[in-house]
C-alpha cells in the first residue's frame, strides 16, 4: 500500500491494488493480469515483488 502512496504522491493515479499472496501461480497471475489490462483507462501496469515475507512466531 506504500507503494500506492509514494505513486499518488506523485501525481499518479493508481486504479488497483493486488496482492496474489506467496503460493501465486503462473496461472493466477496470468489471469489478474487479463483482468487490470481489460480496462482500457490502464495506461500502465507498476509491479511490486516482495521476496521473503513470512510470518513471525513469538516462540522461535
Amino acid at each position: 500500500m506504500g507503494t500506492m502512496d509514494i505513486v499518488k504522491l506523485h501525481g499518479g493515479e493508481p486504479a488497483n491494488f493486488l496482492d496474489v499472496g506467496g503460493g501465486a501461480t503462473k496461472e493466477r497471475v496470468t489471469e489478474a493480469f487479463k483482468i487490470i489490462l481489460s480496462d482500457d483507462n490502464v495506461k500502465a501496469v507498476l509491479v511490486n515483488i516482495f521476496g521473503g515475507i513470512r510470518a513471525l512466531r513469538p516462540d522461535r
